[in-house]
């Protein structure tokens, strides 16, 4: 019963690896365009921290004309809160996805492997973390069809 409990990548071997010519190659391929993503990725999340700063403002001049006290908290700040958690959220797999990127990079262009090391954690962190978001995506799916299916058995 305890091996069941045992993370998914308990037992792994660490030692025995050796990297040909090709596989090297490769590495660094995956590192340019790991970086290429995570760059473009940066530059998509600054956009979108513009973006929230405008509409958080424009959330926020609604609210501040509407007669109603509480108006802004109707909608328009939990929306900006929202978005600003799913930019943190975006933020994380993208520092790990460049850390990957550099590391790797240097340590086949360097052929040194502390720095492969750094990268194939940075790259753990980064598959660790989509993981765990894909466990509360489905957990959310789940709470979610069983609200329905509740819902739809009370009416």
């Amino acid at each position: 019963m305890a091996s069941s409990l045992a993370p998914l990548d308990d037992g792994m071997s660490t030692t025995g690896i050796s990297l040909n010519t090709q596989d090297l190659a490769h590495l660094l391929t995956t590192g340019k365009w790991a970086r290429f993503i995570a760059i473009v990725s940066f530059i998509s999340i600054g956009l979108s921290v513009l973006g929230l700063v405008f509409v958080g403002s424009s959330f926020a001049s609604v609210g501040a004309a509407s007669p109603l006290a509480f108006a802004p908290l109707i909608g328009g700040v939990w929306i900006v809160v929202l978005y600003a958690i799913i930019i943190g959220i975006q933020l994380y797999p993208t520092i790990k996805l460049f850390q990957f990127s550099n590391g790797i990079m240097d340590a086949v262009n360097s052929r040194n492997g502390v720095a492969a090391s750094t990268a194939f954690a940075a790259l753990k962190s980064l598959y660790k973390f989509l993981g765990i978001l894909v466990i509360v995506f489905i957990a959310i799916y789940v709470l979610l069809i069983g609200g329905v299916l509740l819902g739809g058995a009370v009416i």
